[in-house]
């Protein structure tokens, strides 16, 4: 076995194809010829860990991934406690889009709720893209059909 510590200070530069960490015996992390990582416990950086792209899995199972345009998609909840900032943001399921924010705030969802008070401008309502219902920030209401109450 050569002598890891007099190879890694000899100043030459060093060349492996593929590299494997274990503990015990244990596997904890690799590299491979391609320069993907795998680690069976955590990775950290206390600089910018930058990639092409970043793929999360859990047991083998595909959880989360952020592509080379930046773009988030994940399986399960994206939650934190900060600030989230996006230029567009659009909900699916089982790959139908439920609702989407675009960039100018606008918000479009086949079905909308609250428990507390909805504040907008301007609240348009539609059928089938069809506008039924607007009120205007001005208070000013219009429809396609008559209002009963």
């Amino acid at each position: 076995m050569p002598n890891w510590k007099k190879l890694l200070t000899s100043g030459s530069n060093i060349q492996i194809s593929e590299l494997t960490l274990q503990a015990a015996g244990v596997h904890k992390a690799s590299i491979d010829t391609s320069g993907n990582i795998a680690a069976e416990g955590n990775i950290s950086s206390s600089g910018v860990l930058s990639g092409t792209s970043l793929t999360l899995t859990s047991a083998g199972v595909h959880k989360a991934r952020i592509d080379t345009s930046g773009n988030v998609s994940a399986e399960g909840t994206i939650s934190g406690s900060g600030q989230f900032t996006a230029t567009n943001l659009q909900i699916e399921t089982n790959g139908s889009v439920r609702s989407t924010i675009d960039t100018s705030g606008n918000l479009f969802a086949a079905s909308l709720s609250s428990s507390g008070v909805l504040n907008a401008n301007t609240v348009q309502l539609a059928n089938n893209g069809v506008n039924t219902l607007n009120i205007s920030n001005a208070g000013a209401i219009s429809a396609s059909s008559p209002i009963q109450g």
